[in-house]
């Protein structure tokens, strides 16, 4: 009986008269040996089961604190979730909203902005979420922790603002603009001790240069 090659690519023509084959949630997998009766297996790709339920939703952003506690935003809630799944709600709120939230850890706590005006932060150790009231916070689009600063670029405009030192105050001075190009910053990350701005029309790379008066370069390139 002749070996019929059912181990294949996967490609669908514009006429699926001509060519149809799909493969759906399959992975294929070779022959080490060479001497097997087909070169290659399909296996099916491991599912997801529920680990756990927690709050109302939608589940709004998560980041890891520790080995042993899990920090997660549901709809307009705060919990911290350990590692058996269970979940403790956290005291104080977070405005209720439907998109992804930024969080970022010192170690101490966490700073959660929510793409707008609000901010937070987050103390694991005494389970409470306190709201960011100052006024020289001029909102967060992303977060990120840089040389034990938190920064933040500011949504609307082309700055990003930066905490004290492996602290939560903000100074209003406390500041840079990505000036290579006028466009508005649009997202911010932070990668390999670099901060990533992201503009409109732009990218700059900023670095920190070790000055405690003003702490961010912009990498010349």
């Amino acid at each position: 009986m002749p070996n019929f090659n059912f181990v294949g690519g996967s490609y669908q023509a514009r006429a699926k008269a001509f060519d149809s084959q799909r493969t759906i949630n399959l992975y294929p997998e070779a022959s080490g040996s060479g001497t097997s009766l087909s070169v290659a297996a399909l296996y099916g790709t491991p599912g997801l089961a529920t680990w756990a339920t927690i709050g109302a939703g939608p589940i709004r952003g998560e980041i890891r604190f520790s080995p042993d506690a899990l920090i997660v935003i549901s709809g307009g809630q705060a919990y911290s979730l350990n590692t058996a799944g269970v979940a403790t709600l956290l005291v104080g709120a977070i405005a209720y909203g439907s998109t992804p939230v930024s969080m970022s850890s010192n170690g101490s706590v966490i700073m959660v902005v929510t793409g707008g005006s609000d901010g937070y932060f987050i103390n694991p150790a005494t389970g409470t979420v306190t709201a960011i009231t100052d006024s020289d916070f001029l909102g967060g689009g992303n977060v990120g922790f840089l040389d034990g600063y938190f920064v933040w670029n500011v949504p609307g405009t082309g700055q990003f603002q930066y905490s004290q030192l492996y602290g939560t105050n903000i100074d209003g001075l406390d500041f840079a603009t990505a000036e290579g190009s006028p466009d508005d910053l649009v997202g911010s990350i932070v990668n390999y001790r670099e901060l990533w701005l992201f503009g409109e029309n732009s990218t700059e790379v900023w670095y920190d240069q070790g000055d405690i008066d003003n702490v961010f370069a912009r990498i010349q390139g």
